[in-house]
Protein backbone atom coordinates (compact mmCIF):
# COMPACT_ATOMS: atom_id res chain seq x y z
CA UNK A 1 0.00 0.00 0.00
CA UNK A 2 2.56 1.94 0.65
CA UNK A 3 4.10 1.77 -2.52
CA UNK A 4 1.27 3.21 -4.14
CA UNK A 5 0.71 6.10 -1.99
CA UNK A 6 4.23 6.69 -3.05
CA UNK A 7 3.57 6.14 -7.01
CA UNK A 8 0.26 8.74 -6.45
CA UNK A 9 2.25 10.81 -4.37
CA UNK A 10 4.89 10.72 -7.44
CA UNK A 11 2.46 10.96 -9.70
CA UNK A 12 0.62 13.73 -7.94
CA UNK A 13 4.21 16.04 -7.89
CA UNK A 14 4.99 15.57 -11.46
CA UNK A 15 1.25 16.83 -12.48
CA UNK A 16 1.92 19.07 -10.26
CA UNK A 17 5.38 20.36 -12.11
CA UNK A 18 3.66 20.00 -14.65
CA UNK A 19 0.82 22.30 -14.32
CA UNK A 20 3.32 25.05 -13.27
CA UNK A 21 5.27 24.31 -16.42
CA UNK A 22 2.01 25.28 -18.38
CA UNK A 23 1.22 28.03 -16.10
CA UNK A 24 4.76 29.55 -17.14
CA UNK A 25 3.69 28.98 -20.82
CA UNK A 26 0.57 30.64 -20.54
CA UNK A 27 2.00 33.05 -19.38
CA UNK A 28 4.54 33.61 -22.06
CA UNK A 29 1.98 33.16 -24.21
CA UNK A 30 -0.15 35.79 -22.94
CA UNK A 31 2.14 38.51 -22.93
CA UNK A 32 2.76 37.63 -26.60
CA UNK A 33 -0.83 37.69 -27.39
CA UNK A 34 -1.06 40.96 -25.13
CA UNK A 35 1.84 42.67 -27.57
CA UNK A 36 0.87 41.17 -30.84
CA UNK A 37 -3.23 42.65 -30.26
CA UNK A 38 -1.22 46.21 -29.24
CA UNK A 39 1.22 45.76 -32.52
CA UNK A 40 -2.21 45.07 -34.29
CA UNK A 41 -4.12 48.05 -32.86
CA UNK A 42 -1.41 50.36 -33.82
CA UNK A 43 -1.21 48.94 -37.52
CA UNK A 44 -4.86 49.19 -37.68
CA UNK A 45 -4.71 52.93 -36.90
CA UNK A 46 -2.23 53.64 -39.01
CA UNK A 47 -4.09 52.03 -41.39
CA UNK A 48 -7.25 54.16 -40.62
CA UNK A 49 -4.68 57.65 -40.85
CA UNK A 50 -3.61 56.69 -44.33
CA UNK A 51 -7.38 55.49 -45.62
CA UNK A 52 -8.46 58.53 -44.07
CA UNK A 53 -5.33 61.25 -45.83
CA UNK A 54 -6.45 59.19 -48.81
CA UNK A 55 -9.63 60.12 -49.04
CA UNK A 56 -8.45 63.50 -48.22
CA UNK A 57 -6.21 63.64 -51.37
CA UNK A 58 -8.75 61.86 -53.28
CA UNK A 59 -11.53 64.78 -52.17
CA UNK A 60 -9.00 67.49 -53.24
CA UNK A 61 -8.44 68.62 -57.09
CA UNK A 62 -5.61 66.76 -58.47
CA UNK A 63 -5.00 69.75 -61.29
CA UNK A 64 -5.17 72.16 -58.46
CA UNK A 65 -2.31 70.51 -56.64
CA UNK A 66 -0.50 70.63 -59.45
CA UNK A 67 -0.90 74.29 -60.25
CA UNK A 68 -0.26 74.97 -56.83
CA UNK A 69 3.30 73.42 -57.29
CA UNK A 70 3.14 75.11 -60.18
CA UNK A 71 2.74 78.03 -58.82
CA UNK A 72 5.42 77.10 -55.67
CA UNK A 73 8.40 76.80 -58.48
CA UNK A 74 7.68 79.71 -60.69
CA UNK A 75 8.23 81.66 -57.37
CA UNK A 76 11.55 79.86 -56.36
CA UNK A 77 12.74 80.06 -59.84
CA UNK A 78 11.96 84.07 -59.60
CA UNK A 79 13.94 84.11 -56.27
CA UNK A 80 16.66 82.36 -57.26
CA UNK A 81 17.23 84.06 -60.11
CA UNK A 82 17.06 87.20 -57.97
CA UNK A 83 19.68 85.83 -55.51
CA UNK A 84 21.36 84.73 -58.69
CA UNK A 85 21.26 88.56 -59.88
CA UNK A 86 22.90 90.33 -55.93
CA UNK A 87 25.57 87.35 -56.34
CA UNK A 88 26.44 88.68 -59.57
CA UNK A 89 26.52 92.20 -58.56
CA UNK A 90 28.04 91.74 -55.27
CA UNK A 91 30.74 89.88 -56.86
CA UNK A 92 31.21 92.50 -59.46
CA UNK A 93 31.48 94.91 -56.32
CA UNK A 94 34.55 93.07 -54.83
CA UNK A 95 36.36 92.97 -57.63
CA UNK A 96 36.30 96.63 -58.33
CA UNK A 97 37.13 97.41 -54.56
CA UNK A 98 39.77 94.85 -54.98
CA UNK A 99 40.83 96.78 -58.12
CA UNK A 100 40.51 100.12 -55.97
CA UNK A 101 42.81 98.21 -52.78
CA UNK A 102 45.47 97.36 -55.32
CA UNK A 103 45.72 101.02 -57.28
CA UNK A 104 46.14 102.49 -53.67
CA UNK A 105 48.47 100.24 -52.72
CA UNK A 106 50.66 100.68 -56.49
CA UNK A 107 50.28 104.36 -55.84
CA UNK A 108 51.65 103.67 -52.16
CA UNK A 109 54.85 101.82 -53.34
CA UNK A 110 55.87 104.10 -56.61
CA UNK A 111 55.25 107.56 -54.35
CA UNK A 112 57.40 105.07 -51.85
CA UNK A 113 60.13 104.25 -54.34
CA UNK A 114 60.23 108.09 -55.52
CA UNK A 115 60.71 109.06 -51.83
CA UNK A 116 63.43 105.98 -51.21
CA UNK A 117 65.27 107.22 -54.52
CA UNK A 118 65.00 111.09 -53.78
CA UNK A 119 66.75 110.29 -50.40
CA UNK A 120 69.26 108.46 -51.71
CA UNK A 121 70.22 111.13 -54.15
CA UNK A 122 70.05 113.75 -51.98
CA UNK A 123 72.27 111.74 -49.37
CA UNK A 124 74.98 111.01 -51.90
CA UNK A 125 74.76 114.74 -53.19
CA UNK A 126 73.15 114.72 -56.65
CA UNK A 127 70.64 116.75 -57.85
CA UNK A 128 68.42 115.33 -60.45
Amino acid sequence: MEEKFKEVNDSLKLVFEMTARIDERMKVLIESNNESKDRIEKLYENQMTLINRIAILENKNGTQLITDLKNDVNIIDGKIEHLSERLVHVEKEMMQTNNKWSSIVDFIFKVGVVVIGSIILWKLGLKP
